[in-house]
This record gives structure tokens, sequence and C-alpha cells, in this order.
């Protein structure tokens, strides 16, 4: 059977039978073994001859073993016949995925559940693992009493065959697919150029293309309305006629024509803006000419392009002089920042000499307050220390009292020095916290009984209530001040037949609060947003004044220092309470 009458199906693919298929003939060719011979003599004897067959040949006994396989077969199998004969065909070398559907047709022609077929197409491998193509035609082998004993196959090699029918039929779809792709190409062609022409259409741009002859080869539908004609009835037609139909401005047909040439002669483009006479004014066209060329380089188009830019024009004209406009009222303002520029730098000037003045009085009080501090200290420390020496004397009761309020005076003194000296510091940022664990009630008691002699003597209720334990981390010798400054400010503030009560208690965040409460004439409203600022002092007072007006502002210092806060409520003629809350531990600044 020649190549041309087999199957293009791959070698995996089996014939069909019957109806399903075709076949050389109906059922399977059978031969039928002489009297005098058993499946193996025969195949024996007839070796020599399928030797020289130009097809491989191979015989096959009922339980699928190769009892024979000539020269051709061998070739195929890349084998021996020691390495072929004795092998199961169907295990051995029918490829796996063609060994199920191969090896149940034979084991159903055997058992007779099967109708025998002729021809089949399947895959064999050999041993080195290459796969061939094979067109398969078999004889069954009979003994005298019809039972079958093995068959004689043939195999064609179709591998090359198969894979050419591939190679066409790929070839196919890729025609086919080519097709598919050229026809959607024209469509969308079409379709583009629909909407080209639409979008030209729908233009009030004059848009028209122009031969190399200086003909009209298509134009848009405004050029047609321009001439007052159906767009087929100017197609073909001269562009100077076309000119004189479109009733063209001479100095727009003088660019027009300019255009054309330029194209013509030199392939160049070509754009300028012409000014026509208009009823309501000037008016102005973009005229702009394009060439197309060929594959061959020459010019094979000119497309001419005119479009009405009057209003922008117009706009362009009035931006213009707008801008003139602008450009002379920024020189102008320019003049006019430049000297203020100048009075600014003037002033600079002006304050800079004044923040100078202020640094070196500021350096200057700072100066002075050191020297007052050191200037009075001296003979205050000597003072203190004779005053202490009478205390080794023997003094009478009035002698005593008046050695305590000298005593308290000095120390009173040397309280408000201290508070001139640390507010610098705190100021400056110089001021050092020492803080150590102290008992707020302790401290204000210790504080109290410094004041003694002069609380007898103004005759003032005095009283320490330390219900409440209250223990801080803070700097005894500051909060001590606080404290001292807080009493010295209530005396001053208080009759002698009126109260002062100190106490303590724990406040939020684990801190303490502490207050001072006096029955003195209060704190006008008016002086509440000033109290702690330096030399303030909250309205007048028959009372001996013993105070710089830094106490309260001292105060409010060292209490911020520490990370806490102060505060005060105050009826004007019932009293003043002076509170303040300290956390825990202070907190420093790095905190």
């Amino acid at each position: 059977m020649s190549a041309a009458q087999k199957t293009s199906n791959t070698a995996s693919t089996e014939l069909p039978e019957n109806q399903e298929g075709r076949f050389d003939r109906p059922g399977m060719y059978t031969r039928v073994l002489p009297q005098d011979q058993d499946f193996c003599s025969f195949l024996a004897q007839a070796k020599p001859f399928f030797d020289m067959a130009a097809t491989m040949l191979v015989g096959i006994d009922s339980d699928g073993a190769v009892q024979m396989a000539n020269e051709k077969c061998l070739l195929m199998l890349e084998a021996t016949e020691k390495q072929v004969v004795g092998q199961n065909w169907f295990d051995k070398f029918v490829h796996k995925a063609d060994r199920y559907r191969v090896k149940q047709r034979w084991q159903g022609v055997l058992s007779g559940a099967r109708k025998p077929a002729r021809t089949l197409e399947y895959r064999v491998t050999s041993l080195s693992g290459k796969t061939r193509d094979l067109y398969w035609t078999s004889s069954l082998l009979t003994d005298r009493k019809g039972a079958i004993v093995g068959l004689l196959g043939t195999g064609e090699d179709i591998t090359q065959h198969n894979l050419m029918q591939k190679k066409v039929e790929q070839k196919a779809r890729e025609m086919e697919a080519n097709n598919n792709e050229l026809l959607t190409l024209k469509k969308i062609l079409v379709k583009s150029r629909n909407k080209l022409s639409a979008v030209f259409d729908s233009l009030n741009d004059i848009i028209v293309s122009v031969t190399p002859e200086g003909k009209i080869e298509s134009l848009n539908l405004a050029a047609a309305q321009r001439a007052e004609l159906h767009p087929s009835k100017l197609v073909g037609l001269p562009s100077l006629e076309y000119l004189d139909k479109a009733r063209v401005h001479p100095n727009i047909r003088a660019a027009l024509l300019h255009c054309f040439d330029l194209m013509e002669r030199k392939g160049a483009s070509e754009y300028k803006v012409v000014e026509a006479p208009g009823h309501d004014g000037p008016q102005f066209f973009e005229v702009i000419g394009m060439p197309v060329f060929d594959s061959q380089g020459d010019f094979s188009l000119g497309i001419i392009h005119v479009k009405d830019v009057t209003v922008l024009k117009r706009m362009e004209i009035e931006v213009r002089k707008a801008n003139e406009l602008l450009e002379e009222k920024v020189v102008e303002r320019t003049k006019e920042l430049s000297l203020a520029k100048d009075e600014l730098q003037e002033e600079r000037d002006r304050l800079a000499e004044v923040n100078a003045q202020l640094r070196r009085l500021d350096q200057l009080r700072h100066d002075l307050t050191n020297m007052v501090v050191h200037d009075l200290k001296g003979p205050l420390a000597e003072i203190m220390g004779n005053l202490d020496l009478l205390s080794y004397g023997d003094l009478s009761q009035t002698q005593a009292e008046a050695r305590d309020l000298a005593l308290l005076g000095a120390d009173d003194l040397l309280r408000m020095i201290m508070n001139l000296l640390e507010i610098d510091r705190l100021e400056e940022g110089r001021l050092t916290i020492n803080p150590r664990q102290v008992e707020m009630g302790e401290l204000a008691q210790g504080v109290v009984d410094k004041f003694k002699t002069l609380i007898s003597l103004k005759g003032t209720d005095v009283k320490v209530l330390n219900e409440k334990e209250v223990f801080l981390k803070a700097d005894p010798g500051l909060l001590e001040r606080v404290i001292q400054n807080l009493l010295t400010n209530a005396l001053n503030h208080t009759p002698g037949e009126g109260g002062i009560t100190l106490w303590s208690e724990p406040g939020e965040d684990k801190g303490g609060v502490f207050h001072i409460q006096d029955t003195g004439e209060g704190i006008p409203p008016k002086y509440h947003q000033h109290i702690f600022e330096k030399f303030r002092q909250a309205g007048d007072t028959n009372l001996p004044r013993t105070s710089t007006g830094l106490g309260l502002s001292f105060c409010r210092m060292a209490v911020e220092a520490h990370g806490g806060r102060i505060w005060f409520d105050s009826e004007e003629g019932k009293g003043t309470v002076f509170h303040f809350w300290l956390p825990q531990e202070p907190v420093t600044e790095k905190d």
C-alpha cells in the first residue's frame, strides 16, 4: 500500500473496523499452516525470504512472544535477534501510550470477542528509546483445526509521512489564520477609514488633498460646502478651479498656492497665519501644507489644511495688551517693593541695634545681680553671725525677742537675695536640682518653726496639718524657699487676728499637692493674670513690706523646674489659697 493510501492520523490512532474505518479487505487475512509444520518451524523456514523483504516482518505467537524478526525489524528496533526473539511484543516494543489498546485488540481476536482487523496504526519503541510510527498489516496463522497459533505482522515506517502530514496541516492552519487576520485587518481598515472620514467631515476646518498634477484627490464636507457642491462633484477638479468656486480671499489663495509649490518642489511642510478682512474686523486663518511621499520617496500627495483661528488670535492680541499693562504694573510695584525693602532693611538694622542694646542690658543685669548678691551676702553673713553670738549671752525676754526679730529680718533678706540669684539661674537654665527624699508636711513644719517669733508677735494663728504623709523626691532647699515665700506672702497679707493653714496630700500621678490658705484681704481679680510675674505685687497694704516682687515668680520657676505646676484660688475680702503639685520625681528636660 502506498503512503498516499495511509491514514493521516498519528501513529497512536487505531484504524476503526468496518463502518468505523477502512480495511484492505473485510477481516484479517488468515493462513492455515501445513499439516507437517508448527508455527515456529514455519517461521524458521521462511525467515531467509523474510530477511530479503523491504518492510519489517515479525512473527508473534498466541502469547504475544516474538518468534521471528527479520533484518528490517531488527534495524528499526535497534536490536539483535537475540534481544528480540522471546520478548513479549506488546509489553516490550509497543509504545506505552498504545500498548493497552493494541494488546486488548489482540486478546479480543484470540478469544473471539473482537472481529479481526487487517490494518492498524500504532507506535513502537526501539531499545534506545526512539519512537517510530507503524502502518501494521496482520495475517493470522492457524492450525488445521482452525485454532490461532500466531500472527505474521508486516510494518511500514510512516513516521516521516506523519510528520510531513502534521507540517502540512499546521501550514494549512497558519494560512487560514493569516487569511482570517487579513480579513480582520481589512475590516479594521475599512472601519478606520470610515471613522476618519466621519471625523474629517465633522470638522469645520477645510481639508483638501491635491495630486502632484494639481487636481483635487479628496476633500472633507466643510471644503465642499465652501464651494456649495457635493464632494463627488469636486473630486478630480483642478485646484485653481476649486479656489474660484470656493471664493477664497486672495490672501489665503496666495498662501495656499505657496504651500503647494513648496510641497511639490522641495517636499517641505509649510505653516503660516494669514490675515483677511472681515465684517467685524480682521480675521485670521492658519494655512498648513503637509506633503505625502510614496515608497520611492517621491511626492505623491499634498494635504492642505485651512483653520479659522480668528477667536484665538483676537484673544492673543488682548492677552498681549494685558501683558504689557501687567508689565508696567510689575515695574511700578517692583519700585515700591524696592523702597519697602530698603525701609525694612533700615528697620532690621534698628532692631539689631536695639537687640544688641538689650543683650548688653541683660548682661549688665546679670552682672549687677551677681554683684549685688555677692556684695550683700558678705555683710549679711556678719550680721547674722553676730546676732547668733548674742544667743550665748544672758538676754532678757525683750532682748531675746529683739534678737529673734533681727535674725528673722536677716533671714528674710537672705531669702530675697537668694530669690534674685536663683531666678537669674532658672531663667538661664543654669540651676541644678539636687533631689532627695522629703516629707512635705515635715518640711512645712520646719519653715513655720523659723517664723515662730514673728507669728507670736503678730498674733496670727498658723498651723500645719500633717494628717497624711507625702513623700517626694525634690530639692529640699528650693522646696523650703518656695514654702517660705508663700508663708511670708500670707503673713504680709493676713491681719493679726487671722489664720494661716498649711497641709499636703497625695496628688495625681503618684505626686503630691501642697496647700497654704490664709484669711487675708485676698487678691483683686485685676491682678490674677500677673501674680506670678516678676516685680509684681497684688494691691496695696498698710503692713510693713519685705518683698521685692520676686517671691511668687521664684515659686513658679522652682515648681516648674521640678516638672510641677502652681496655681491659686482667691476671693477678695475672704482670703487666698495657693496650691502647687509636684511629681513623684523631678521631670528633667531630657525626660
